[in-house]
């Protein structure tokens, strides 16, 4: 968790630092200024209504390749709406990942101890007997027996 913290607070700032960029007008107007100058081609309208780039603009345009042309800021804020909720959504799954490989290490150094220490076999069940202080294994219950067919009805 400690070697993933930085990691996911690095994420976590891009994310915010992507939402406001995009959320600054006047940054807005600079980077479609630069685009739109790199690309003099106009988008096509796609079958739903919204601006899909047309081969010319989907071309590199220097060094970067744009992906999609925003018509409006609605559909826009509706994009980075979007996005913020899966950049959140990726934080968490990190996040949890990160505590499950934690706990999972955890474990394995506890089952270790239990199998030198205790001489257990961590797959079986046991008992603790205060009184005598011994540990008893409990036997595993026995397989369930398949089952029978069914008799037929009529007889």
């Amino acid at each position: 968790m400690k070697r993933a913290l930085p990691w996911l607070i690095g994420v976590g700032c891009l994310g915010v630092a992507a939402a406001v960029l995009w959320r600054n007008p006047a940054q807005r107007e600079v980077t479609a200024t630069a685009e739109t100058s790199a690309a003099p081609a106009q988008p096509s309208p796609g079958p739903s209504g919204t601006t899909q780039p047309s081969a010319p603009q989907a071309a590199t345009t220097g060094e970067e390749k744009i992906a999609h042309t925003f018509p409006d800021d609605a559909t826009m804020q509706q994009f980075l709406q979007l996005w913020q909720q899966r950049q959140a959504g990726v934080v968490r799954i990190t996040v949890l990942q990160s505590y499950l490989n934690e706990e999972q290490g955890r474990l394995t150094t506890l089952n270790q101890q239990l199998s030198t220490d205790y001489a257990m076999d961590v797959a079986k069940s046991y008992k603790l007997d205060d009184q005598q202080r011994v540990l008893i294994e409990i036997p595993a219950p026995p397989a369930p027996a398949p089952p029978s067919p069914p008799a037929p009805a009529g007889q």
